[in-house]
C-alpha cells in the first residue's frame, strides 16, 4: 500500500530546454539525484530492428549511469542509458513515451518479432546527395539472424516491407511488429553493384522469429 504508481510523461521532444531531474544511479552511486536541463533531442541509439531518440542533458554523470529522468512535476519521462562513448559522460535517456509499446508488450508477456537488422534512417537531404531513395541504410546485420540467413548485407538500403513503402526505422519497426511471428516477410531493397556502382533493386524473403 505504501508503493505509489509513477506517472509517465509525454514525448521527449517536448522537454527540449526544460529542467529535469535524474534519480537512481546517475553518477554511478546508488540513490543519487542530479538536476539539469535537456539540451538536445536529436540524438539516436540503434538496436536490433528499431531506433530510439535520445534526450541529451547538460548533467555530468558516470559511464555506468542508471536510473530515470523526471520532469519537475515528478513524471517519469526517460530511462537513462549507459554511455557507449568514453569521451563523454553527459546523461542521456530514451523517452518513456517511445518505449511504451515495448513496455506494454513485455508486461503482457507477449513475444517481440525479430529479424536482426540494425539500420539508420536516410533523410531526404541525404538521399538527394547520395542519389538514392529514402529508406533505411543497413548499418549491420546480427549474426545468425533471419536477415543474415536470407542474405541481407551491410550497406543495403531497405525501401519496402511486404510491398509497403519504408521511409524510416519507425515505419519499419511498426510493420515488423504488426506481422505475425513465424510468417514470411518480403523485404524490398536496393544494393550497390560491385561492378559499376549503380544500385540494383532486390527482394528477400525472411522468416520472422519471435523473442
Amino acid at each position: 500500500d505504501e508503493i505509489s504508481v509513477a506517472s509517465l510523461g509525454e514525448s521527449g521532444s517536448l522537454y527540449l530546454a526544460k529542467p529535469v531531474i535524474a534519480i537512481g544511479s546517475p553518477m554511478g552511486d546508488y540513490d543519487g539525484v542530479v538536476y539539469g536541463m535537456v539540451t538536445s533531442v536529436s540524438g539516436t541509439i540503434s538496436a536490433a530492428d528499431c531506433e530510439y531518440s535520445l534526450m541529451i542533458t547538460d548533467m555530468q554523470g558516470s559511464p555506468d549511469s542508471d536510473g530515470v529522468l523526471l520532469d519537475t512535476s515528478g513524471n517519469v519521462i526517460g530511462i537513462i542509458m549507459r554511455s557507449q562513448e568514453e569521451d563523454t559522460t553527459m546523461i542521456k535517456a530514451v523517452s518513456v513515451a517511445q518505449l511504451l509499446p515495448l513496455l506494454e508488450t513485455l508486461c503482457n508477456n507477449e513475444s517481440i518479432n525479430y529479424l536482426g537488422i540494425r539500420g539508420i534512417t536516410i533523410s531526404e537531404t541525404q538521399a538527394e546527395n547520395l542519389g538514392v531513395s529514402t529508406g533505411i541504410y543497413v548499418d549491420s546485420v546480427e549474426t545468425d539472424s533471419p536477415a543474415m540467413i536470407a542474405g541481407i548485407q551491410s550497406g543495403d538500403i531497405i525501401t519496402g516491407f511486404n510491398g509497403e513503402r519504408i521511409e524510416d526505422m519507425q515505419s519499419y519497426t511498426t510493420r515488423l511488429q504488426e506481422t505475425d511471428g513465424g510468417e514470411t516477410a518480403e523485404i524490398q531493397l536496393i544494393r550497390r553493384s560491385s561492378t559499376d556502382g549503380s544500385y540494383v533493386e532486390m527482394d528477400f524473403d525472411l522468416i520472422i522469429e519471435e523473442r
